[in-house]
C-alpha cells in the first residue's frame, strides 16, 4: 500500500478534526442546560449549584478547545481579512506550530499529574478539575494538527506565486 499524497492526508486529516469538533459541539447542549439550571437549583437547594457550576466548567473548557480550532480552520479570527497572502502559511508555520508544540510540552506534565490524582475544584473538592487542565492539551493538539493540515494543504489558486 503506497502512501498518500500530502494533499489527500491534509484532507483526510481536516475532516477528521471537523468530524471530532462537530461530534464535541453538542456538549454546548448540557453547558446551556447547567448554566440555565444554576439560579433555580440556588433557590431550590435540591442539588448545589457549585456542583452544576463546575460541570458547566469542565465542559466550556472543552467547548473553547475545540471552538478555537474551528474559529482558525475558517479564518474567523481577528486580522484574518487584513493580511497578505502569503502571511498565514508563514504565520502558522513559523509561529503557530511552534507555539502549540512548546505549549504542549510545557503543559503536559502538569495535566498528566492532574488526571494521575483526578484533581478536584479547589472550591467546592467535587471531581473534574482535570478535566480543564486535560483540555488545554486537546486545544493545543487541535491547533497543532490543524496548523498542520493546513500547511500540507496546497496552495490556493487565487494566491500569488
Amino acid at each position: 500500500m503506497r502512501p498518500l499524497p500530502p494533499a489527500q492526508r491534509s484532507a483526510r486529516l481536516a475532516g477528521a478534526l471537523d468530524r471530532l469538533c462537530d461530534a464535541l459541539a453538542w456538549l454546548a447542549l448540557p453547558f446551556t442546560l447547567l448554566l440555565a439550571l444554576q439560579w433555580p437549583l440556588r433557590q431550590t437547594g435540591w442539588v448545589s449549584p457549585a456542583l452544576a457550576n463546575d460541570l458547566a466548567q469542565c465542559l466550556f473548557a472543552v467547548l473553547v478547545a475545540t471552538a478555537l480550532r474551528v474559529a482558525g480552520a475558517r479564518g474567523a479570527h481577528l486580522g484574518s481579512s487584513h493580511l497578505p497572502p502569503r502571511a498565514p502559511r508563514l504565520l502558522q508555520g513559523a509561529v503557530l506550530l511552534p507555539w502549540c508544540l512548546a505549549n504542549l510540552l510545557l503543559a503536559a506534565p502538569g495535566a498528566w499529574q492532574s488526571l494521575r490524582q483526578w484533581e478536584r475544584f479547589p472550591e467546592t473538592f467535587s471531581p473534574g478539575y482535570f478535566i480543564i487542565k486535560l483540555a488545554l492539551l486537546l486545544m493545543l493538539a487541535l491547533l497543532a494538527l490543524q496548523t498542520l493540515a493546513a500547511l500540507a494543504a496546497p496552495r490556493s489558486r487565487a494566491a500569488p506565486p
